[in-house]
């Protein structure tokens, strides 16, 4: 007796049915295959993976143009030598000035042609940090020195504010004029001062009002006036 065997085809996914000799078929002829002849060996045959479609390229994102000299400057822009009148990116702190080598971005669709930064600049020129388009301009940091060889000047046309809330404020010079064009005011719980010589002049009048007051001097005191009220 003999047993039909199916068996999938690897290649090419078809059946194949073949009869398989039994124990006990002595003298029986084994019949032929039935059913998809058996394939001859293939030669060559790989898989050929399905191409995936190609991605779309990206778009163009070059922007750097190539370096420029500054010829002028007016509230138009910065005139290159070039010819072309361009403005300055927010992200370049350093303004450009007359003389300056910049590098700047070509001109597109959606974008005007703008200076990124100064290159190049002869020695011995004065510096000028600004945020182009903003109007406050804040410094954060645990820690903040600003240092200079020989001069620091802060200016404001309007007002300035300098606060240590819970710190010291120290303020050491060889020299200190302080100049109040209309009122001075000072509030402190104690105010201690020492001076080699210290000179008071009024042109108008001159109150001290105390609750109590003690008035010292080691060898001599002098009151001189047209009038002396006490009491």
């Amino acid at each position: 007796m003999s047993a039909v065997r199916k068996d999938i085809d690897p290649h090419f996914g078809g059946l194949r049915r073949s009869a398989t000799r039994m124990p006990g078929d002595r003298g029986t002829p084994e019949p032929a295959n039935i059913g998809v002849a058996e394939p001859g060996p293939v030669i060559g045959l790989r898989r050929v993976p399905i191409a995936a479609e190609a991605a779309p390229a990206p778009p163009d994102r070059q922007v750097l143009g190539g370096h420029a000299l500054v010829t002028a400057i007016d509230p138009a822009g910065c005139h290159l030598d070039d010819g072309r009148c361009v403005a300055t990116a927010a992200g370049c702190l350093l303004q450009p000035r007359v003389g300056d080598r910049v590098l700047v971005t070509d001109a597109r669709a959606d974008m005007a042609a703008l200076i990124l930064t100064v290159i190049e600049r002869r020695a011995g020129q004065e510096a000028l940090l600004t945020v182009p388009g903003a109007d406050k301009l804040r410094l954060s940091q645990r820690s903040v020195a600003i240092e200079a060889s020989e001069q620091l000047a802060l200016r404001s046309l309007k007002d300035a504010e300098l606060t240590a809330a819970t710190g010291t404020l120290s303020v050491q010079a060889r020299n200190l004029f302080t100049t109040v064009i209309e009122t001075l005011v000072e509030r402190a719980a104690d105010h201690l001062a020492k001076f080699g010589n210290y000179a008071v002049d009024t042109a108008g009048l001159m109150r001290l009002r105390t609750r109590h007051g003690i008035v010292t001097a080691d060898k001599q005191l002098r009151l001189d006036a047209d009038q002396m009220h006490l009491g």
